[in-house]
């Protein structure tokens, strides 16, 4: 913004110069323009400290972003050792109680059958 300012007033001035007649500026004049030039470059070195903090910011976001994909892919592998285990742990068909049971007294009726034939 300064650099381009400042191009435009030594624009403007070669310009006024070459197809014109002289030109004097008063002394207010002079001042006013002063004060507009500092205005300008006061902006401007807050927007380039603006524009710093904002980069900086981005830099931060850039860096929080990567780490929420790494947590994110973690939590993606636990879930999925998770599942597994589950189904690792799951009880199957032949730990049903009633099989277990029912067998108990088929066993347990078979040894007293058996030990009733014996003499």
């Amino acid at each position: 913004m300064k650099v381009f300012f400042n191009f435009y007033i030594f624009i403007y001035m070669i310009m006024s110069f070459g197809f014109s007649e002289e030109l004097t500026l008063t002394e207010d004049q002079v001042n006013s323009l002063y004060n507009q030039i500092t205005e300008c470059q006061k902006a401007d070195s807050l927007n380039t400290n603006y524009i710093k903090l904002l980069e900086a910011q981005q830099k931060e976001l850039t860096l929080l972003n990567s780490d929420f994909k790494l947590k994110i892919e973690n939590l993606d592998k636990q879930i999925l050792l998770q599942e597994d285990r589950i189904k690792e742990i799951s009880p199957k068909w032949y730990d049903n109680k009633w099989i277990w049971f029912t067998l108990g007294i088929i066993t347990t009726s078979g040894a007293v059958h058996l030990a009733g034939q014996i003499d």
